[in-house]
């Protein structure tokens, strides 16, 4: 892998943090590592729980949200945070890419709640970071010029 191919795609987006939610921990410390090298700064939870716990005292640019978790699953505590943003009234969604093992109707069930990308294990490196440059795009930030003055 071209490791410098993937840190050009990530300028501007370093220094964001993402939530990783996977409870298999050598996955976890992996992209943990990655994504650090990259510029960003991760916060790993093992759990849906402990993942709830910290999203009162934080708000990340993105969430990667195992889907089977032990306790709350990915699917449910996806359900949680898109009730916590309502409830606290706020208007933008934090971005979730879904990544999971199981096939099409897990897909088809996250969908359905506003997820920025479904991805499925194994997946290369390279497939993880263009669904997290897309998920970070801000659409603000298509300026065409016209508004300078």
């Amino acid at each position: 892998m071209d490791w410098r191919y993937s840190q050009d795609n990530m300028d501007g987006k370093k220094g964001k943090s993402i939530l990783i939610v996977e409870d298999e921990h050598q996955i976890a410390h992996l992209l943990e590592k990655r994504l650090s090298l990259l510029g960003f700064n991760v916060i790993l939870a093992y759990t849906g729980e402990t993942a709830l716990k910290l999203l009162e005292k934080s708000n990340p640019h993105l969430i990667l949200l195992d889907v089977m978790l032990p306790g709350i699953d990915g699917y449910t505590l996806l359900k949680e945070i898109r009730q916590q943003e309502l409830s606290r009234r706020k208007h933008d969604h934090i971005p979730v890419i879904m990544q999971s093992a199981r096939g099409l109707p897990t897909e088809i069930l996250c969908e359905g709640e506003g997820i920025s990308s479904f991805i499925r294990k194994p997946y290369d490196m390279e497939e993880l970071l263009g669904a997290i440059s897309g998920a970070l795009e801000d659409p603000n930030d298509e300026d065409d010029g016209s508004n300078s003055g």
